[in-house]
């Protein structure tokens, strides 16, 4: 089984046998125990790309921002969701609503790829005045603290 299953082959092989002979997406999910919804998402998964829509992926799929930009544009051109992933070989719905939702936020540039990881922390607000006479005047007086305490030590030495 692959990174990425939750289902067994058996299942899966069974899955498809199902849907050959006409069960519909409910009788398949109470026949093989799982929810109306895992069954859903692997019926599709069948019809659009047959066996190898069931084999569990070993890695992540990248797809270039010219085929998302492409993809998108069949269906906002009015292609069913179905036709559209058939065509473009996208496993996953979900992947197709993402570039839909992303195009129609940012454009076509909203479907290159983007940085990961943290978000720099912003720089810090520059210091009023007032907040750096008040920060000057803490160090002196931590300074002069500083001082205190060194001659009040060298004073015991020296005794």
């Amino acid at each position: 089984m692959g990174r990425y299953s939750r289902h067994g082959d058996e299942v899966r092989g069974r899955l498809a046998e199902l849907v050959d002979r006409g069960f519909g997406r409910r009788s398949i999910a109470r026949e093989l125990g799982l929810p109306v919804s895992t069954a859903e998402k692997l019926v599709g998964q069948y019809r659009r790309q047959g066996i190898e829509g069931l084999v569990p992926m070993a890695t992540k799929k990248f797809y270039a921002p010219e085929l998302k930009l492409e993809a998108v544009l069949a269906y906002l051109g009015g292609a069913t969701r179905e036709q559209v992933m058939a065509r473009f070989e996208i496993r996953h719905l979900s992947q197709l609503e993402d570039w839909v939702r992303r195009y129609r936020e940012h454009g076509a540039a909203g479907l290159q790829p983007g940085k990961r990881g943290r978000k720099p922390r912003a720089a810090p607000a520059e210091e009023t005045l007032e907040q750096k006479v008040r920060r000057l005047e803490m160090e002196n007086a931590a300074l002069k603290k500083l001082q205190a305490l060194a001659a009040e030590e060298r004073r015991r030495k020296s005794r």
